[in-house]
């Protein structure tokens, strides 16, 4: 009988590139606790995330966890997945190869944090196709059966050339043509970022003032899956905007995400079909 595995994505904005106050990381680590409780993910993928200790210290025992040196983080529930590789190399993408327990499903996870300050478009975008992308064929010329999740803060609109093409991630919103496609090392993704982008109230995760491509609210924040893990009815989306009945987000018309509260990046949930 197929299970559904819930996945949490968030930029929690106190990594070491941050100067956030202690008071900060308490209060999200609290979020991330609270966050747990209210969604139960087994699957995590973080982003400025702050030191390992405080991250096991929150997650606690249940977890296993791998960290970057440059605060991306992939963390699983150890009672339903086990860890057979991981690779943090690359300070901003954290791979860890994972196998369900009690159930036949493998996976390749990457978390990942695209560059941002004072890097346009184009050097985004380069980083997608020449340090992610490379990546993620070489893991899937690894192994080839296992499917595939990428999570995380691109820093890209899920629109962009290097999201879709297929020098890229070849990540689709169309979930069909995506299954006709879940072949080979350069397979395509489903990108699910396009649901919440319909939705007038809340089309994002970040809110800049200044209008830039699609803002001033961004979908940067994505969650992509081969095909197979989104089918039968087991997938789901969406932004969470309130955690421990606390709005994450400023009063007002805007409601712009609230990092006294939370961070600048609103989280994401989702929920993947595991056989």
């Amino acid at each position: 009988m197929r299970r559904v595995d819930g996945l949490l994505t968030w930029n929690m904005g106190c990594g070491p590139k941050v100067d956030a106050p202690k008071s900060a990381r308490q209060r999200r680590l609290r979020l991330l606790k609270q966050l747990l409780k209210e969604h139960d993910p087994s699957l995590i993928a973080l982003q400025e995330a702050p030191s390992e200790a405080e991250l096991r210290g929150t997650l606690g025992a249940g977890f296993d966890l791998v960290r970057s040196a440059g605060g991306v983080v992939a963390a699983h529930r150890s009672d339903r997945w086990s860890c057979d590789y991981n690779d943090v190399a690359n300070g901003r993408v954290v791979v860890t190869g994972l196998v369900a327990v009690g159930a036949a499903t493998s996976l390749w996870l990457f978390s990942i944090h695209g560059p941002a300050l004072f890097k346009s478009a184009q050097r985004k975008g380069e980083f997608i196709r020449t340090q992610v992308a490379p990546l993620l064929r070489e893991r899937r010329a690894a192994d080839d059966s296992r499917s595939n999740v990428v999570a995380g803060d691109m820093n890209l609109p899920p629109f962009d050339d290097a999201i879709t093409s297929e020098e890229g991630l070849r990540a689709n919103r169309s979930w069909a043509w995506v299954a006709r496609n879940s072949s080979g090392t350069n397979r395509a993704l489903f990108n699910s970022t396009w649901i919440l982008l319909g939705r007038h109230h809340l089309p994002g995760t970040l809110y800049r003032s200044s209008v830039d491509l699609d803002g001033p609210w961004f979908g940067c924040d994505q969650v992509m899956v081969s095909a197979g893990l989104s089918e039968h009815g087991g997938f789901a989306v969406d932004v969470v905007d309130v955690v421990g009945g606390k709005s994450l987000r400023k009063a007002g018309s805007i409601g712009m995400p609230d990092s006294d509260i939370g961070s600048d990046h609103l989280p994401i949930v989702s929920k993947l079909g595991v056989d």
